[in-house]
């Protein structure tokens, strides 16, 4: 399987997968619920991680859930 992969949800309600290039180590936890800003890049993803896209992220903030 894929070692780290973000289940991410669009301010509309979908729902999408992102393999992220850059995510800080101290956010790298299951379950844990971020805010954040995303570019998407032409990156090659693990053919095991059945994501959509590989991004680089900004602004990442943990949030309550």
């Amino acid at each position: 399987g894929c070692k780290l992969y973000i289940d991410a949800v669009e301010n509309d309600g979908s729902t999408f997968k992102i393999f992220p290039e850059n995510l800080d180590e101290m956010f790298q936890k299951e379950g844990m619920f971020l805010k954040f800003y995303y570019d998407k890049t032409e990156t090659a993803i693990p053919t095991d991680c059945g994501v959509g896209m590989s991004a680089t992220l900004s602004d990442v903030t943990p949030l309550r859930k």
